[in-house]
């Protein structure tokens, strides 16, 4: 029989068949999703990072040691007087005495300590005109080829620097000074072997404090040899020790170099007990512990720690920097931005604590600050800071301002081409307006730039899949798990892509491999109940899906699969159940009264069935002409 525009279910005497027959054509038509993505992005926040270790000046040298005047103040009265001048920093005075003294005639002395004056003042290329002439006067200063070497290195010429200090080095062998200096000189060449030969020749030539400070710098780049280095490293630290037992900074390199084990806790743990002993309230002891705890996972210790050395200075400005970064890294955002905005009070040009304070404003949601900041760090960089701008991107996707988002990460790849954060950010707003192939494009070229990073390859997927290019989302699930192999959203995923492609077993064993590691995990277990419910392995999918509807009961979806999973099993009365829930908590969604109403005729109570069929087309009128021409001719 033909059904007319509004008599469908009028009739409570409609035989039970032709009931049956439409109800089957209306479930035939509902269409929910099968499977749940985990298809979140992670947004790349660009960080700044904690200092490092500090050091101050009772127990560390300047980076080179000091350029030398003369020392003939004795010889002629004015070397004394102009000496006196050049601390005073009344450069012009001073250098009106030694010109005084070279129009009595040219001597080595005077040129050396001309070059002194105008290395100090700054002006290097008149040092080494000055120093230059003292090398080539007819008794040339040997000292003069250290200060000449300090200029050439102050002017990044090493190569040069080298020259001056090998050739005071031939006439003196055992200079302190130039062996030292020799050394640093080397580090800044990357010749990291030559630096530590230069450090012990330093070493060996001097005793007391300046012999351990060498003793020091050598291990310190032994360190920077590698980890095959680590024994000598440790034996030029222990050595420091034994030539000045008080020495902190040492003690500091062997806690750091202990093994992150609790054996190697417990002995760094140790050293820095005795640092503390010998220098009670020494800030740079109390930074270097907290260094040491955070980068162990240890934050509430490296808290703690960075408070002492703040407490014992509390002008430390690096250990404020640190400990605001820290806060940052534990979302306090409030008192992150106390300690930035200590530092800007002081400081305001100070453009990577205006950048943190724009991260901890945008953690705060004070969203203007934090591009009012951001913006300020930009600005004080001349506009170079593409870090500062992909934040400012961030900022303004978080205010769901795309456009501007994705202008200002345009900004930061104009800075910086080869920036695979600022890609990887404007793939995330493509992807946010729906523009898939826009964000195709953008994590591929993030990829470009940084092949190993797993969100690019996630996202690249999660793209894909909405373009229903399965296979090339599978491709960069794939991928993103053989650099993480625990990222369980990629894992989940692909497992979905695998069902979607009919291939349930290969979903199955990803759906349990992410279980394994995340039980709680709602997702993966609606998921593993639809793959059993689909292979028709009836008990693990009722299992499955009962886990899924305790751990999220908010959820829809795993109690419509379990009343399909009972209507199967023909315990409509348990199906009905399930789906009069699912309708209470969804009450606008017509396929979810047309899912009851096949559970309510199928367990008898035709009436109650007519009612939700009713229902289901007073919300979505189409449903019933859907079922008018699936149904001419019953």
């Amino acid at each position: 029989m033909a059904l007319r525009k509004g008599q469908l279910f009028r009739e409570s005497f409609i035989p039970v068949t032709v009931v049956m027959a439409v109800l089957f054509l209306v479930i035939f038509f509902v269409q929910i999703k099968v499977t749940m993505d985990a298809d979140k992005v992670t947004v790349v926040e660009i960080e700044s990072t904690f200092e490092t270790a500090a050091m101050d000046g009772q127990q560390w040298e300047p980076e080179q040691a000091a350029v030398q005047l003369s020392g003939e103040e004795g010889v002629e009265p004015g070397y004394q007087e102009a000496a006196r001048l050049m601390d005073a920093q009344k450069w012009d005075d001073a250098e009106k005495v030694y010109l005084s003294i070279l129009k009595k005639g040219e001597t080595y002395r005077a040129l050396n300590d001309l070059g002194v004056l105008y290395y100090r003042k700054g002006e290097m290329q008149k040092a080494l005109k000055a120093l230059t002439r003292a090398l080539s006067s007819e008794r040339a200063y040997s000292g003069a080829y250290f200060n000449r070497a300090a200029v050439f290195y102050s002017l990044g010429r090493y190569d040069l620097a080298l020259s001056d200090y090998r050739a005071l080095l031939r006439q003196n062998p055992h200079h302190y000074e130039a062996n030292y200096n020799l050394g640093v000189t080397l580090l800044k060449m990357k010749d990291h072997y030559g630096a530590v030969e230069a450090f012990k020749a330093a070493a060996n030539s001097t005793g007391g404090p300046r012999k351990a400070n060498a003793l020091y710098r050598a291990g310190a780049a032994y360190l920077q040899l590698g980890p095959g280095n680590d024994r000598l490293a440790r034996e030029a630290f222990e050595q420091v020790i034994r030539v000045q037992p008080d020495n902190v900074l040492a003690r500091i390199k062997l806690a750091e170099m202990e093994p992150d084990t609790p054996e190697g806790y417990e002995r760094a743990a140790a050293q820095f007990e005795k640092i503390l002993t010998l220098r009670p309230n020494y800030a740079p002891a109390h930074f270097n512990i907290a260094m040491f705890l955070s980068a162990r996972g240890k934050t509430r210790e490296a808290l703690a720690a960075y408070g002492n050395a703040i407490r014992s200075n509390p002008e430390y400005r690096m250990a404020r920097y640190n400990l605001g970064v820290l806060l940052l890294s534990e979302k306090r955002w409030a008192e992150a931005r106390s300690q930035f905005e200590w530092i800007i009070k002081r400081d305001p040009d100070d453009e990577r604590s205006r950048f943190n304070l724009g991260r901890a404003s945008f953690g705060e949601k004070d969203y203007e600050r934090a591009i009012e900041e951001y913006q300020k760090a930009i600005d004080i960089r001349n506009g170079d800071y593409p870090e500062a701008y992909v934040n400012i991107g961030r900022t303004y996707s978080a205010m769901k301002n795309y456009p501007k988002a994705v202008e200002v990460y345009q900004k930061a790849i104009k800075i910086k081409e080869d920036y695979p954060e600022a890609w990887y950010n404007i793939g995330l707003v493509y992807m946010r307006q729906k523009e898939m192939e826009e964000a195709v494009s953008a994590f591929q070229t993030a990829i470009k730039y940084d092949p190993d990073n797993a969100h690019s390859w996630f996202n690249l997927g999660v793209a894909c899949a909405r373009l229903g290019q399965e296979d090339k989302a599978i491709t960069a699930y794939r991928r993103a798990l053989e650099i993480s192999p625990n990222h369980k959203q990629a894992q989940l995923n692909l497992a979905v892509r695998y069902a979607k492609k009919d291939q349930y077993q290969d979903a199955i064993r990803l759906y349990r491999s992410v279980l394994e590691k995340d039980e709680s995990y709602s997702a993966a277990w609606l998921n593993l109940g639809i793959a059993y419910y689909k292979t028709g392995e009836e008990a693990a999918a009722e299992e499955a899906l009962g886990k899924a509807m305790a751990l999220d009961p908010d959820d829809i979806k795993p109690r419509v699969y379990m009343a399909r999973l009972m209507r199967d099993a023909k315990n409509y009365d348990k199906a009905v159940k399930l789906l009069e829930q699912v309708v209470d908590m969804d009450p606008k969604e017509a396929e979810w009264r047309l899912e009851l109403a096949d559970a309510l005729m199928k367990a008898g109570r035709i009436d109650a069935a007519n009612t939700e069929l009713k229902k289901a087309r007073l919300i979505q009128p189409d449903k019933g002409k859907e079922i008018k021409n699936n149904t001419e001719g019953e």
